[in-house]
């Protein structure tokens, strides 16, 4: 049983003739008998009998009618929701991002393009580098914004724009009216920061390796915002995207300072799966966020 099949049944109910349902579906009347004779082989039933002239649909024909008209209805509204999604009417665009760019930079950028396309499902998902990635690998994630040098082939990198990352202390900190330190000067102090796979982590310690200088013992916190608070609270001094304390520096709350002769950047990159089918509302996000990238 075939959808061109079922239309044709319904054409010859409406018409209730072989050579009128075949003019009214742009098929010879030969093509329209040989269709419906196959079908009713493969159903066992006859499904329409001869009055003369006129061709009259039998129960089973009506009964197998009603069921075709609300399939070829429900195809219908299948191909108008899959259009309305492409055309950025509808669906959904799941997006993962580690915590600098998903917390303190994306809110603003999704929010101005929520309202333009108000009937799309936006998500966001906060994670590390290493978790939004796999994501994308396993195509649980459509779009991705995460700092770090990635390096599966399977992805598609685009650069969005450099985050750079500064040596973070509280108000009563000694260091607070110092401009810079030395990397060494570190090991005198508590550092607080993210778990391994995180990239803020991971770019500091590949920084410091690079410059042969041992790595800072590091207390692990398992989130930015209580890093913040715990460097407030005098726990502790950080190294953090400046990004994620540009609210609290501004309020007097955390000072910043830089490492003398070791500047600490890392690229913030958006990343899809490189088989991903990028929709018309996808590309659209894809282009604003470019956009905004240069500017932030």
């Amino acid at each position: 049983m075939t959808l061109h099949q079922l239309k044709l049944l319904c054409a010859v109910a409406e018409h209730r003739s072989l050579t009128q349902a075949g003019t009214a579906l742009l098929r010879s009347q030969p093509a329209v008998s040989l269709q419906l004779k196959e079908l009713q082989k493969e159903l066992g039933v006859v499904l329409y009998e001869r009055f003369g002239h006129t061709l009259h649909l039998t129960d089973a024909g009506h009964t197998l009618e009603q069921y075709a008209r609300q399939i070829l209805a429900l195809v219908e509204e299948a191909e108008a929701a899959v259009h309305a999604q492409q055309e950025g009417r509808g669906g959904r665009i799941r997006i993962g991002a580690s915590p600098t760019p998903g917390i303190y930079l994306l809110p603003l950028i999704l929010s101005a393009f929520r309202q333009t396309h108000p009937t799309l499902a936006l998500t966001l998902e906060v994670g590390n580098t290493n978790t939004i990635t796999e994501k994308l690998l396993h195509n649980e994630l459509d779009l991705g914004v995460v700092g770090g040098t990635l390096t599966s082939a399977a992805l598609t990198v685009i650069p969005w724009q450099t985050d750079t990352l500064v040596l973070t202390v509280g108000p009563a900190h000694p260091w607070t009216k110092r401009k810079s330190i030395h990397p060494k000067e570190l090991h005198t102090q508590p550092v607080l920061g993210r778990e391994r796979g995180s990239a803020t982590r991971e770019t500091y310690e590949r920084v410091f390796v690079q410059h042969g200088l041992a790595l800072p013992r590091t207390i692990e916190i398992g989130e930015g915002e209580a890093i913040k608070r715990a460097v407030e609270a005098g726990l502790g001094i950080a190294i953090m995207s400046a990004s994620s304390v540009a609210r609290e520096v501004q309020d007097g709350r955390i000072t910043t300072l830089t490492l003398k002769g070791m500047p600490i950047t890392r690229p913030l990159n958006i990343v899809h799966h490189k088989d991903k089918t990028l929709t018309t509302p996808l590309q659209e996000l894809l282009r604003q966020l470019q956009a905004q990238g240069s500017d932030l």
